[in-house]
């Protein structure tokens, strides 16, 4: 119960090391006689084929003040798939010299903080501690499908870290969850969502939220067409109308915005578009001194992404408030924590794991 290890692994002795500046508990494991050899690849049936090169040792998680190493052997099976390779063990993954639960401890100590402060608290090296993040994940995306049951999905972008460095990510409106993340801002991004999805999920969308960005408009068109409604998250086109609100009713402009609300919830898209263009500014007033033509551009130009009835008929979220929270919560106060480094190839491995954590998916990896 102490180390934590399953029941197809058998504990032969222990020795408890003092030679070291600290004491290494040292364990004898090996697989129970009655639990077929696997593949530690692919994790298919094999029969053996020799001893490997003896035995091996893998470090696990501290056991009080000692450091704790589990020592086995480590013999090769003939993999009709993969050839010659070394057994799977319960107690770790293959290619690596940790065990599951250190390597699990250690990651969920990475992406709440970050990969150098893990690598120094457990005196192991940064790298080490990017591989175990590659190694979980590839095992969690096995286990855990995040796309599964959804009938709704909200797009946006989310700035990572100066400069123009985005993250395309996708939350179901529904629970406000981050489903989906990954790199870059553009339509190969958006195509990319849509494969992992697949053509039958695909098929059971029924509403695609985004904040009006014409790349993700233009690409959800053309993969869904006439199948999903297509929204402007209602809260940006509200941000338009109260800039514009002032200009067009100075007495009272919030009365103005929530009628010009209330007008959007109808379908009466062709009224708010008349109210603005009675008070449209000069045109040779700047842009950013002319709230209402930028309010005016913004709902004319996305006239067919403003079904709002339709949408609250179905039961279907309009705004985005919950996808805001949870690009802050889930992915921004990780990725933009002062002074924490990290390499943007990797901003993606960190964000899924984060979501595997936020959605509460992680104890999945163990069951």
């Amino acid at each position: 119960m102490l180390l934590g290890l399953c029941r197809a692994t058998v504990i032969t002795g222990w020795v408890l090391d003092r030679s070291g500046h600290r004491p290494t508990l040292v364990v004898w494991v090996r697989c129970r006689a009655d639990v077929p050899g696997r593949c530690g690849r692919s994790g298919r049936r094999a029969s053996g084929y020799d001893q490997g090169d003896g035995a091996r040792r893998w470090r696990h998680v501290d056991v009080a003040f000692a450091r704790c190493v589990l020592e086995g052997p480590a013999p090769r099976v003939n993999c009709g798939r993969c050839g010659p390779t070394v057994a799977g063990v319960p107690w770790a993954r293959h290619d690596t010299v940790f065990t599951r639960a250190f390597e699990d401890v250690v990651v969920h100590d990475a992406i709440r903080s970050n990969k150098a402060s893990a690598a120094r608290r457990y005196g192991i090296t940064w790298r080490a501690v990017d591989g175990m993040c590659t190694r979980l994940l590839a095992e969690a995306m096995d286990r855990v499908d995040p796309l599964d049951g959804l009938i709704a999905v909200a797009i946006d972008e989310v700035k990572s870290k100066k400069g123009q460095r985005y993250l395309t990510v996708v939350s179901d409106p529904f629970t406000g969850k981050v489903v989906w993340v990954t790199e870059g801002r553009s339509k190969a991004t958006v195509n990319e969502f849509f494969d992992a999805l697949g053509a039958e999920r695909a098929a059971d969308l029924e509403i695609v939220t985004t904040d009006g960005a014409e790349w993700i408009r233009i690409q959800c068109q053309e993969v869904f067409g006439e199948q999903a409604i297509f929204l402007c998250d209602f809260f940006h086109v509200s941000e338009y109308l109260g800039a514009a609100a002032p200009s067009c009713r100075p007495a009272q402009p919030n009365q103005w915005r929530r009628t010009q609300q209330k007008r959007l919830r109808r379908g009466d898209v062709q009224k708010v578009i008349a109210a603005l263009e009675e008070h449209l500014e000069p045109l040779e007033t700047l842009e950013e001194e002319a709230p209402v033509r930028n309010g005016y551009r913004y709902v004319s130009n996305r006239k067919d992404c403003l079904d709002y009835p339709r949408a609250l008929a179905l039961g279907l979220p309009i705004g985005s408030g919950m996808i805001e929270s949870g690009h802050r919560h889930v992915l921004q106060a990780r990725l933009k924590k002062a002074g924490t480094a990290w390499l943007h190839e990797h901003a993606d491995q960190i964000a899924h794991l984060r979501v595997l954590r936020a959605n509460r998916q992680w104890l999945s990896l163990w069951n």
